[in-house]
Formats: C-alpha cells, sequence, structure tokens
C-alpha cells in the first residue's frame, strides 16, 4: 500500500511540471497579439481596437500551425490550435479596455 501511494504522489509530482502544449501555444499568442496591438494600434477603448482590426483585410499571428484572428462579425479574437498537423481546439476571446490595459476573457471553446 505504502508503495501505491508513493508512486501516485511521485507521478502527481511529475505531472506538475509537464507543460500543456494548449497552455503553452495559449500563452505565446496571447503574448504576441498583445505585442502587436501596444506596437500597432492607438487605442483609449474597445472601439478603437474594433477599427482598427476591421480595416484589415487578413490579420492573423502563428506560432508554430496554431494561429489568432480577429473576427469581424463577433468583434471577438479566436485562436486555433493545430498540433502535430490535427485541429485541436478554437477559444473565442472577448475583449475590454480599462486603464489602459487590454484584458481578455475567454467566452467560447471547443474540443
Amino acid at each position: 500500500m505504502e508503495t501505491l501511494i508513493k508512486s501516485d504522489d511521485l507521478h502527481d509530482y511529475k505531472m506538475s511540471f509537464k507543460t500543456d502544449n494548449i497552455q503553452k501555444y495559449r500563452e505565446i499568442l496571447i503574448t504576441r497579439l498583445n505585442e502587436y496591438i501596444n506596437k500597432s494600434v492607438s487605442y483609449h477603448n474597445d472601439n478603437d481596437i474594433s477599427k482598427y482590426f476591421s480595416n484589415l483585410k487578413d490579420f492573423r499571428i502563428c506560432y508554430q500551425n496554431s494561429y489568432v484572428y480577429y473576427d469581424k462579425n463577433s468583434n471577438t479574437f479566436k485562436l486555433e490550435y493545430i498540433i502535430d498537423n490535427k485541429f485541436c481546439r478554437e477559444e473565442t476571446y472577448e475583449y475590454t479596455v480599462n486603464n489602459g490595459r487590454i484584458k481578455y476573457g475567454c467566452i467560447n471553446y471547443s474540443i
């Protein structure tokens, strides 16, 4: 019994250091999106960001085969995860501007 408990503890410990690909890709894509917006868009509110991206023809930021793009119809950003050449997931993020900072919130995702 002690061996099983120790084995489970060791497994949990190792899993805590394992990086989830989707989490890694999400962090990279959102960071790149933030950097792009801060360098390219002069914004004070949500409408400034919406106007800027609505005028772009095909906006996309990529990492590996995954990417983030602006959906004009819903005024949201969508992340599509393609890992090992397979579609894994899509997440939809709304955004708000508060005190000159952009905040994102996931409002929908597919598995």
